[in-house]
């Protein structure tokens, strides 16, 4: 009996996404991202996973993260928990329209200013419906190496490779329209989602 072939590995696919992406992926700038993903995210409604693995995050844009940045962290923890209900009403809506949106959110501990911010960010967001899990890098590795790149996925559709400046201020996207390995990276993700941990349970435990 002949052995099938086991699956590639994560690093090796997305080795492949970076090669890709680099030779004919299409660029957007994040203005063009968003009106891209949105289209996508409506059109074709279904599974979206969000890897989340920046180690430093900042948006001028982003009110509540300033105040945090600014030091006034238990206002910005409270404004965070006021837009639960807002959240919770684009929850339903989303899952009326038949899209399950998932996030992985991939860290190390301890923690500090910038992914603190994350982890209350996040509670908020499960909080309010949206399934978010926690995968520790320096526990669960990919391969021979803990990167995980931030990252959108439709599984049978295509990936956005997000990019960011050095202080986590997103720039854009570099989209991949390959459907067979759009879905086998949105396999391993949803696998270290498993061995991982839900958000709840990470704050209880890390907060």
């Amino acid at each position: 009996m002949t052995t099938p072939p086991s699956a590639p590995a994560l690093d090796e696919l997305l080795g492949l996404a970076r090669r890709i992406a680099d030779t004919i992926g299409t660029t957007l700038d994040q203005k063009a991202y968003m009106l891209d993903e949105a289209t996508r995210r409506h059109q074709q409604p279904g599974v979206c996973w969000r890897v989340e693995a920046r180690t430093r995050i900042s948006d001028p844009g982003d009110r509540v993260l300033c105040r945090w940045h600014s030091g006034q962290r238990t206002r910005a923890v409270n404004e965070l928990a006021g837009e639960q209900e807002a959240l919770a009403a684009r929850h339903r809506m989303y899952r009326s329209q038949f899209l399950d949106v998932r996030t992985l959110w991939a860290t190390r501990l301890p923690l500090d200013a910038h992914t603190t911010f994350l982890a209350h960010a996040f509670r908020v967001q499960a909080h309010s419906g949206f399934p978010v899990w926690v995968t520790d890098l320096d526990r669960d590795v990919v391969g021979d190496h803990s990167d995980l790149p931030s990252l959108v996925a439709y599984p049978g559709r295509c990936t956005y490779l997000l990019h960011h400046t050095e202080q986590g201020r997103p720039t854009g996207a570099t989209r991949i329209d390959d459907p067979k390995l759009t879905t086998a990276i949105t396999d391993h993700i949803e696998n270290r989602a498993r061995r991982g941990e839900s958000i709840t349970a990470f704050t209880a435990r890390c907060l």
